[in-house]
């Protein structure tokens, strides 16, 4: 599974910065080369005229094909997830959602998918979801880098600092070597910095924000 886990910044969500891993050129528009067949470029042309986000023709045939085989294979997590990977890679993530969802039924330890379905609820702006989610995830394992880094962004889109500060540390201790560690240190001072601010004002209470 490519990494698409690693969240910094989310849509609806003012954290300051995105980073992911979105490493799928999906929607791309490739010009037509000179010399090409008509044929080639009136695809090309008909792909520039598609929506922005839109799947490409190609990307669409492919994702027929992949729903095809989910319906004759009710069993099938592997194209589930591709479907999921794909329509995330898409930024269309209610579809992924959808597809992630079927995949964690039928492979339900498996802590990647967990993970990628609860980072998909947190771009939709459903941060209580993702930490459900992804408190599955850390069940099966406790100290998985990217559901730990995730984890503290969904407490963090809630206002709930403390716990924000207290994962991100987690995985901080428990990955020395993090890559992002100076992100994350950046994020963690700018909890700390939102919990002071609510200390000193009286009477105000940050926002609690904890898995159900």
């Amino acid at each position: 599974m490519k990494n698409r886990q690693i969240v910094f910044g989310l849509v609806g969500i003012a954290i300051g910065f995105v980073l992911g891993f979105f490493s799928s050129d999906l929607i791309k528009k490739e010009p037509v080369p000179v010399g090409a067949s008509p044929a080639a470029a009136q695809q090309g042309a008909a792909a520039e005229q598609l929506p922005e986000n839109h799947p490409s023709m190609d990307d669409m045939q492919k994702l027929q094909d992949m729903q095809q085989q989910a319906a004759a294979n009710p069993n099938d997590k592997q194209v589930r997830i591709a479907l999921g990977n794909m329509y995330y890679d898409m930024q269309r993530f209610d579809a992924a959602i959808k597809w992630y969802e079927e995949a964690v039924g039928l492979d339900p330890n498996n802590v990647n998918v967990n993970t990628d379905l609860g980072t998909s609820y947190l771009y939709t702006n459903k941060p209580e979801k993702a930490i459900e989610q992804y408190t599955k995830s850390l069940a099966i394992d406790q100290t998985h880098p990217q559901t730990l880094q995730n984890l503290g962004f969904a407490y963090f889109a809630m206002a709930n600092f403390k716990d924000a500060v207290t994962t991100w540390e987690k995985l901080l201790a428990t990955h020395p070597e993090y890559p992002h560690r100076a992100d994350i240190e950046k994020q963690i001072q700018a909890a700390k910095t939102h919990m002071q601010t609510a200390t000193a004002k009286p009477g105000s209470q940050p926002k609690a924000g904890t898995a159900k």
